[in-house]
């Protein structure tokens, strides 16, 4: 539900139909969060991070954004043998990259991290990112929990040993 309008699970991520266009340059990363950030001075300073960045790449960057989504808690054990292992993350901190100057790489990724420093400050042992979106993170973090990644290992050797889909866990 956005606000007062009900929206179908189909349709959840209808929102984000726009970054999928063709055109341009994009980078999403997430990091996940024990807890929601409420620090009112961490907010202003993804403010003055993503100003700071406009400043250096200009406009053709503006489409670039920070937001964070809570984590509502299901059923408590639900889905126990899932690959998804994050179930100790309160919210997911995302930074999205969209510019269109080629040129302005190094400084829209120097800005992502920045973005995801100033929330995951204070965190960073044992922080969780999201494995769909975060790929240069140690694999660990991607998919925590023990025997998660021996599972998924094995997995791989028998469905995928060519790694015709991906060749993470081979």
């Amino acid at each position: 539900m956005w606000g007062e309008k009900r929206v179908s699970y189909a349709h959840v991520n209808d929102d984000f139909d726009p970054f999928c266009v063709t055109g341009g340059f994009k980078r999403h990363v997430v990091a996940g969060l024990p807890k929601v950030p409420g620090d009112p001075a961490a907010w202003e300073a993804e403010v003055k991070a993503y100003e700071t960045l406009i400043e250096k790449a200009g406009a053709q960057a503006a489409r670039s954004m920070v937001c964070f989504m809570w984590v509502g808690k299901g059923e408590e054990g639900r889905w126990a043998e899932s690959a998804f292992g994050h179930r100790g993350v309160a919210a997911w901190i995302e930074a999205v990259t969209w510019y269109t100057d080629e040129g302005s790489a190094e400084t829209a990724w120097d800005w992502q991290v920045e973005a995801l420093r100033i929330m995951t400050d204070g965190y960073e042992e044992g922080l969780e990112t999201f494995q769909n979106s975060s790929r240069e993170t140690p694999i660990e973090s991607r998919f925590p929990g023990e025997g998660r990644l021996e599972k998924l290992t094995a997995l791989k050797k028998e469905w995928d040993p060519r790694g015709v889909f991906t060749d993470v866990f081979l």
